[in-house]
């Protein structure tokens, strides 16, 4: 395990390196197949990074492993729905914000300090809708943490 965090260590900096040379960025820009297959040694590269820090940290808490991916399994799939709502929830008040900086620019010169106050009255207006989807859908998460929670404690505890 300690070799492939090695080579993904290696590989990180050689693309840094590789990306600091301006020809090399060029080509990079022209193939994407190449982008495609970097971006995805580096997902790989944080899953398997992920990986390695779960299973020390359980190991740390003397947490079996397996036992504690199942309930960050069952923990996923309990924050789907209510993460989804959420969403949902904040569609409305993203859009009400585009639209409301809309009427402020063309209502308003650049630069003017009432145009800066209305897009700030429409952040406001925004930021507060949003936060009234987040209290509203905050328990359902909270449930779904304390489920992890005692998932953890009631079943992979190591003796």
């Amino acid at each position: 395990m300690k070799l492939k965090s090695f080579l993904c260590s290696l590989a990180i900096i050689f693309s840094g390196a590789l990306l600091l040379n301006s020809s090399a960025l060029a080509r990079l820009a022209c193939e994407p197949v190449c982008k495609s297959e970097a971006k995805s040694a580096f997902q790989d590269c944080i899953s398997e990074c992920r990986e390695v820090f779960q299973q020390a940290k359980d190991s740390c808490r003397n947490i079996d492993h397996v036992c504690a991916e199942d309930c960050r399994a069952l923990y996923d799939a309990c924050i789907v729905e209510p993460l989804s709502d959420l969403a949902e929830c904040k569609l409305p008040c993203n859009t009400s914000l585009v639209n409301a900086a809309t009427i402020c620019r063309t209502e308003f010169s650049r630069g003017t300090h009432e145009r800066d106050m209305c897009i700030d009255q429409a952040q406001i207006v925004a930021f507060a809708c949003k936060d009234n989807c987040r209290e509203q859908f905050q328990p359902a998460l909270t449930l779904c943490r304390k489920a992890f929670k005692e998932c953890i404690l009631n079943n992979c505890k190591l003796p």
